[in-house]
């Protein structure tokens, strides 16, 4: 499964396309930049490996509990995602990626309940997601049998993005 809207895998990769973002991620300690290059490379259970350790030293790191949540379901390891996700909530780190990536791992567990949460606190919490949120709870509504309200959804998603209407 290509997870295309993590922040490793494509949503968000220019995130250190810039000199000033890879002199940032260069001060990262050397083993959390490995990790981060083990998501980059798609090699989620050497990140786990490395993440185990570093959640252990840090637990209160809400960016490795989003990375550990991402190698997680890379590795479709359902039920620690979920873990990992709902620490990062506790925590209060929760980044349009977080929410994504756990809207995936819902998804993939066949979650509709769970897909339909984080669609919605995407679109609550990050308006500029709005679109994806309103994705996610299109799958979900659809996946409830709940067609009506699913299409009212795509509706939604059309109207705010009129181009993708094809002839």
């Amino acid at each position: 499964m290509k997870f295309s809207v993590s922040k490793y895998f494509g949503y968000k990769r220019q995130r250190f396309s810039t000199q000033t973002e890879y002199a940032q991620m260069s001060l990262l300690p050397e083993r959390h930049r490995q990790v981060v290059e083990y998501l980059n490379q798609r090699q989620p259970q050497q990140a786990i490996d490395l993440l185990q350790g570093l959640v252990a030293e840090r637990p209160e790191s809400g960016e490795l509990w989003d990375h550990l949540l991402a190698a997680y379901a890379m590795t479709e390891q359902y039920e620690e995602a979920e873990q990992a996700y709902l620490r990062c909530e506790q925590l209060g780190t929760l980044y349009p990626e977080t929410l994504i990536n756990a809207a995936h791992n819902a998804r993939l567990w066949g979650r509709s309940d769970r897909l339909l949460y984080y669609g919605d606190q995407l679109m609550e919490r990050f308006p500029e997601e709005h679109i994806i949120g309103l994705q996610f709870r299109t799958d979900a509504l659809w996946q409830q049998r709940k067609y009506a309200e699913s299409l009212l959804a795509c509706e939604e998603i059309l109207q705010l993005q009129p181009e993708k209407i094809s002839a």
